[in-house]
């Protein structure tokens, strides 16, 4: 089937996300057809603690749903309850929804699109049911997940409906918000402390809670299931190894995955689909609750398990530490790649290509300008990759093709996994992963190109701060209308010239002074005026041999320091000054003419010291010829 899938989902180093993305990945498979997923790096429920805190990450979040473009795909799959602003979900439905392409909602419901959600609220009542029927509780404590989430507030509702079905009283007490993990202690611990009976069970609305719990209990003495009764939510691999072996909801996670493109098959075949699919849960009543005897998990199982995943990480944080510690010192951009492309992870991998921003490193607010809030990418993109011979190549190609021609595969088999760079508020760019299998890849993924994104904007950052210092040093040592050094710029730059000259050369200073620039300006204004300081600086750099220093030292005053080999040379300067006036004056058209006189002084290497005595002798030589020149204009006028 010749197909391509869009995938927008969050955070797929998460165990639901992961499990979800397998089935989609799987059908794809089945079924030849081509993914492409755009997956940012966190997720509001299961990552950020707060929606405020995840505000802040919002912008360069969502970037990456920006390269959803709608020419290339025949259908879209949206992961909706762990997108940081849920407006966004409805925003990239209403543009695939524009184009014509179907839409699969997953976990939520969204007008037009096809929806795949759990039933949160018969996994809730089934566990509570039992609790109540089978092991006879009526004492129950819940702890929830963050207040604004729906998945939630669907399990709290199923809670109470449960509670009033059997007579039992709701109780706020009895119920805490552990946000899915983050305030799971103190909830547990306020339970414990509290002044209320202690409860038979502990209802969780997700597995990591529900082991908080048992671990608090077992640090204070209390066993489970045989002083109270503990359940969580999801069937996450982790509770079913832990000790004891939880009382479960699992979620149909590969089951609505794989649902997902099947549905999105039978709209392209024109086979009748139901708008909204609900996957219904799996009760698993282990040995938490009671319902099996307490045993230590089969240990080749829990090894073989941890095996694979120390086998993943065990190299991973040195390999990022070292990679961390390997950037910072990087000083250019080829640097920068060089590290990242030697990194054994990257290099490990099938294909990765890093796509900058083709401003990446000339967009900074040195001076005030700011980064345009509604510019993510540039409509130019430059690629970086590794090429067959493992060289680093660059390519630039336009923003739509998402990626360089050469690096696109339509492969079935291949799994394509973009995710976004940004630093703070600036967008850095993208990252794509090509790969056959990225289940396991994804475990640290998100680890590595967080800890990417942070190294180049910290990289990015130095190198502002660099073009900053160097564009200030430039200004403090140049004169604004002519460019050539100040006197601040002479002074600096002389100690260079006395330090390089040797012996059998000379120290040259040429002074200048620029002729009649009061008459310039009353008569034709300061323009003109500004107009004659600019050509008698370009006529003395004009005569620079390339070795010498030119500045402008005041108004009208101009000097030059080198090392010459010969006496001759300063007069040869001199000449060369004249002779670019001359030209100038014959083309400009001006009704003056600009002149200048220029006096010189040159002595040996090493016989002269300072700066200052150079200045004065030659100063005193272009005063000289200065009153020789006003002599010869007074003559004239007689």
């Amino acid at each position: 089937m010749n197909k391509t899938i869009i995938y927008c989902g969050t955070g797929s180093d998460r165990d639901f996300n992961g499990k979800l993305e397998r089935g989609i990945q799987q059908a794809c498979k089945d079924n030849k057809i081509h993914l492409i997923a755009l997956s940012s790096l966190y997720n509001y429920d299961t990552h950020v603690a707060s929606y405020e805190k995840s505000r802040k990450l919002e912008r360069g979040e969502n970037s990456i749903f920006e390269l959803a473009n709608t020419d290339d795909i025949d259908g879209a799959i949206i992961l909706a309850t762990h997108f940081i602003n849920r407006s966004k979900v409805t925003e990239l439905a209403d543009r695939f929804k524009a184009a014509g392409i179907p839409v699969v909602i997953l976990d939520d419901r969204e007008d037009g699109c096809y929806c795949i959600e759990y039933d949160d609220t018969n996994g809730m009542r089934g566990m509570v049911k039992h609790l109540i029927d089978v092991h006879n509780c009526r004492k129950i404590n819940l702890i929830a997940g963050f207040r604004d989430s729906m998945e939630s507030n669907n399990r709290i509702e199923a809670f109470k409906e449960v509670l009033a079905d059997n007579n039992i009283e709701f109780e706020e007490e009895r119920m805490g918000y552990g946000d899915f993990g983050a305030n799971t202690y103190e909830v547990i611990d306020r339970f414990y402390n509290s002044s209320l009976e202690f409860p038979d069970a502990i209802v969780c609305c997700n597995d990591l809670m529900a082991m908080h719990v048992i671990d608090y209990l077992g640090e204070h003495g209390m066993q489970v299931p045989e002083d109270v009764i503990v359940t969580g939510y999801d069937g996450i691999i982790e509770g079913e190894l832990y000790y004891p072996a939880l009382s479960t909801i699992k979620r149909g996670l590969f089951q609505s995955g794989y649902c997902a493109v099947q549905t999105l098959i039978s709209h392209w075949e024109g086979t009748p689909v139901e708008a909204l699919t609900r996957i219904e849960p799996i009760h698993v009543f282990g040995q938490s609750c009671g319902c099996k005897p307490k045993d230590r998990v089969n240990i080749s199982r829990f090894s073989k398990f941890h095996y694979k995943i120390y086998d993943i990480y065990k190299d991973f944080n040195y390999d990022l530490v070292n990679l961390t510690n390997d950037m910072t010192a990087a000083v250019t951009m080829d640097d920068l790649l060089g590290c990242i492309f030697s990194n054994t992870f990257i290099n490990d991998m099938e294909k990765v290509v890093f796509c900058f921003n083709d401003n990446l490193l000339s967009n900074n607010d040195i001076f005030g300008r700011k980064d345009n809030d509604e510019e993510l990418f540039t409509e130019i993109m430059t690629a970086y990759y590794l090429n067959e011979n493992g060289k680093i190549v660059s390519e630039r190609f336009p923003l739509w093709q998402m990626l360089p021609e050469s690096c696109r595969d339509s492969s079935t088999d291949v799994f394509t996994y973009i995710h976004p760079l940004y630093f703070n508020r600036k967008i850095l760019g993208y990252v794509v992963v090509l790969l056959t299998d990225y289940y396991d890849a994804s475990l640290v993924c998100n680890s590595m190109f967080r800890t990417l994104s942070n190294a180049i904007g910290d990289f990015c950052i130095r190198s502002d701060k660099e073009a900053a210092v160097k564009q200030l040093d430039y200004m403090y040592v140049r004169d604004p209308l002519t460019m050539l050094f100040n006197r601040r710029g002479l002074i600096r730059e002389s100690e260079l010239i006395f330090e390089k000259s040797q012996t059998g050369q000379y120290i040259m200073g040429i002074g200048v002074d620029l002729d009649g620039l009061k008459s310039i300006n009353d008569n034709f204004g300061h323009d003109e005026g500004d107009n004659a300081i600019t050509q008698c600086a370009n006529a003395i750099e004009f005569a620079n041999s390339g070795n010498d220093v030119c500045a402008r030292i005041g108004g009208d005053e101009f000097f030059a320091l080198g090392v010459c080999e010969a006496k001759e040379d300063a007069n040869f300067f001199i000449d060369k000054v004249d002779e670019y006036l001359a030209k100038y004056n014959r083309s400009s058209g001006k009704t003056y003419k600009v002149s200048c006189s220029c006096g010189s002084y040159i002595a040996p290497a090493g016989k002269v010291k300072t700066l200052e005595t150079i200045i004065k002798f030659a100063d005193r030589e272009m005063y000289r010829v200065k009153q020789i020149k006003k002599s010869e204009l007074s003559g004239n006028d007689e």
